[in-house]
């Protein structure tokens, strides 16, 4: 687990709210076979090296999933409030860096053909190193 990923579920689960969101559980990379729903994932799309005149950092972009089973969109639709509610414009605690900003660029749901929702939103994040 890097640094940002540690930071990403340290935030997750320091918020009580988006917990009992997603009964599931919030995963890097994949959720496990037969996990409860709705559960989300946090996937990252890039993570590109910043350098400026004096100082290092990254600017990532990373891509939260939220599944739901449910034939209401409510149940999808609430877990997705709870994460933007923690994640957008949040301070990530963060070893070896500074959290600069980490903003929600886009974000979209959709039913796919296994009749599951899927809410997906994608953040960058911007880093300094220390």
């Amino acid at each position: 687990m890097t640094a940002l990923d540690k930071a990403i579920y340290d935030k997750y689960n320091a918020d009580v709210a988006l917990k009992a969101a997603l009964p599931g559980g919030l995963h890097a990379d994949s959720a496990p076979q037969d996990t409860a729903f709705p559960f989300g994932v946090w996937l990252w799309l890039n993570n590109m090296n910043e350098l400026t005149f004096n100082s290092e950092g990254d600017d990532a972009s990373l891509q939260f999933s939220i599944f739901s089973k449910s034939q209401s969109v409510a149940e999808v639709d609430n877990a997705a409030d709870k994460l933007k509610a923690c994640f957008d414009e949040a301070t990530l605690t963060i070893t070896g860096y500074h959290s600069i900003r980490m903003m929600r660029v886009l974000e979209r749901r959709i039913k796919d053909p296994e009749e599951a929702w899927h809410y997906f939103a994608e953040y960058r994040i911007l880093t300094q190193k220390q």
